[in-house]
């Protein structure tokens, strides 16, 4: 086969086999490099010694009319044998062979195909060290735990925010399971009514009973609860302008447990009201009311 030289143009016959599946050579004219590849379809060259020339051919034709001696043959076709030769030979610098002392340099060796084995020992490796790299992923129930967890900040706040609604919306719920804390949310603000009841429309009048002084108080008490509830004691507080209480007495609803949604009326009276009082107060009897006597 005929290779050429890129940059110089120099020629180079070589057998088919010494570039194997291609590989990269040095032109030894110009020392240029680059890569030959062996042709696709090389098909081994044609030996025409022995075949007949086209003059030969209308010399048999011609040996079918008259018979002319061998010598007179050869000397007849011999200057077209040396014409033929000087047509088909370019005008091509020597060519070094490949065993001479300046042959076509190799500079590489093709590339060889990884073997099968080796290429899936490589893709199992590299599987290995993704898995490595990267531990299995959690399932998406532990993902958002895992990202709270890399955010501290974050997951304060957020549990911070929810706390602050169960606590408002629930209040009524968590005031009745710990009554304590009714203080806190009537200092912010917020009372709660633990008991579920409501005391509403109170009016209080001053009458003349047998020549002395009545002061009449009368009112209603509502269950907003979603259950019945027990009616317990009333406290009525007379409180003065500067808002000192000056007499305070107790008394009962009309009824002593009531329905949801139900309301029931009570009534007191107290005879010879102070006279420094102003208004009249009225809560349920709390647990430290009774460490006092009312009067």
């Amino acid at each position: 086969m005929l290779i050429v030289c890129p940059a110089c143009s120099a020629s180079y016959r070589l057998a088919p086999q010494a570039l194997g599946a291609g590989r990269k050579v040095r032109c030894a004219r110009c020392r240029t490099e680059w890569y030959a590849d062996a042709p696709l379809n090389a098909k081994p060259p044609v030996e025409t010694e022995g075949l007949p020339r086209p003059g030969e051919m209308l010399a048999a034709r011609d040996d079918q009319r008259s018979v002319e001696p061998r010598q007179a043959d050869e000397a007849e076709w011999a200057p077209a044998t040396d014409e033929f030769e000087r047509e088909t030979s370019p005008d091509l610098p020597p060519i070094a062979g490949f065993d001479e002392v300046d042959p076509l340099d190799v500079i590489g060796e093709a590339p060889a195909e990884p073997e099968p084995n080796a290429l899936a020992g490589r893709r199992r490796r590299g599987a290995r060290q993704l898995r490595a790299a990267r531990p299995g992923a959690p399932p998406r129930s532990r993902a958002l735990a895992s990202a709270v967890a890399e955010r501290p900040a974050v997951a304060v706040a957020t549990l911070g925010v929810a706390a602050v609604f169960v606590a408002i919306l629930m209040r009524a719920d968590l005031v009745e399971a710990a009554p304590s804390l009714a203080s806190l949310y009537a200092g912010i603000g917020m009372p709660v009514n633990v008991r579920g009841l409501e005391i509403s429309d109170v009016r209080s009048v001053e009458e003349m009973e047998e020549g002395a002084p009545m002061l009449l108080v009368t009112g209603a008490i509502a269950n907003v609860a979603q259950a019945p509830r027990d009616v317990p004691r009333l406290r009525l507080a007379v409180v003065a302008d500067d808002g000192r209480e000056v007499y305070s007495w107790t008394t009962v609803a009309g009824r002593t447990k009531i329905g949801v949604g139900e309301t029931t009326q009570f009534k007191a009276r107290l005879a010879s009201p102070p006279a420094e009082g102003r208004r009249i107060v009225v809560r349920f009897l709390a647990r430290q009311d009774l460490a006092t006597h009312p009067r």
